[in-house]
């Protein structure tokens, strides 16, 4: 079952060295992963998409080969980041409407995260606090 995900995830093992993709079913949820070294992006669906960023705290050579499963492993060796917390005010996701382009979601977080290309590198700058305030500053 592949819901269209590698359409829009297929640039991360073409461009940016990923390994997968790994689907499998989690209770309700189909989780697809891409794994490089001890980063991960997940892509869930259980209705809708949403797609996180997992970082590790030591990478797992069983993760990078598909036989370990992200949700296998502990919250404590894990630290999570959701891709949707870059566009805080939704001017991406308003930008098209849903009517007409039903790939919505998938569309809107590979672009967030085409946009956002030192995520892949490992560079989760982006996240912090002071990145907020200087965002909100019109600094960066």
């Amino acid at each position: 079952m592949d819901l269209g995900i590698n359409k829009y995830f297929g640039f991360l093992v073409a461009n940016f060295k990923f390994q997968g993709p790994y689907s499998y079913q989690y209770v309700r949820e189909y989780h697809t992963d891409y794994v490089k070294g001890n980063l991960i992006v997940k892509v869930v669906y259980e209705g809708d998409f949403w797609v996180s960023l997992i970082l590790l705290k030591n990478p797992n050579p069983e993760i990078e080969t598909g036989k370990l499963r992200v949700v296998d492993l502990d919250y404590s060796e894990i630290k999570s980041f959701q891709v949707e917390a870059l566009d805080r005010k939704k001017k991406l996701w308003n930008s098209v409407s849903s009517s007409n382009f039903p790939d919505k979601s998938l569309w809107y977080f590979s672009k967030i995260l085409r946009q956002n290309s030192e995520l892949l590198d490992g560079n989760f700058g982006k996240f912090t606090m002071r990145f907020r305030i200087l965002k909100m500053l019109g600094i960066k």
